[in-house]
């Protein structure tokens, strides 16, 4: 399913994979501290969810489907690769990508490098943003590495 809907949305899938180890540990039905739901850990009200049904048209569908992998899966992927386009032709794209993803593209502004090829993880300003694109890259790279092992 992450295959799938990673190219469903032009997205790597060891990247998104990697996210949704992060997230939930591949638990479908995990619920963060702040109401994420699922895989990709959405958020209904101001979030990926809110911005993929604008983006559609429709209304955010009900809470209840966002436990579904499937739904839940093709929504996180939409949501991360609108980030990657957005940071298309930066040197760090998928770390300025999980940041936007982690902290939203408000909430990154401080550490948005001046240049395509500037630095980013150690200027996130947000330590439990920092913490999440390390893990994200480092479990990324573990993926890649598996991969190409085969």
């Amino acid at each position: 399913m992450i295959d799938v809907a990673a190219e469903r949305h032009d997205v790597d899938p060891r990247l998104l994979k990697a996210l949704v180890w992060k997230e939930s540990g591949f638990d479908a039905n995990a619920v963060g501290s702040r109401g994420e739901i699922g895989l990709t850990q959405l958020r209904m009200e101001h979030g990926a969810v809110a911005e993929w049904a604008s983006a559609r048209g429709e209304p955010p569908p009900p809470k209840g489907v966002l436990f579904r992998p499937e739904i839940n899966l093709d929504i996180g992927a939409w949501y991360l690769s609108r980030a990657l386009r957005h940071w298309e032709g930066f040197d760090r794209q998928y770390e300025l990508a999980l940041s936007e993803y982690n902290a939203g593209r408000t909430g990154m502004s401080p550490w948005i490098p001046e240049s395509p090829d500037g630095e980013v993880l150690s200027n996130i300003t947000i330590q439990s943003t920092k913490e999440y694109v390390r893990a994200v890259m480092e479990r990324y790279r573990l993926y890649v590495a598996e991969r190409e092992a085969e």
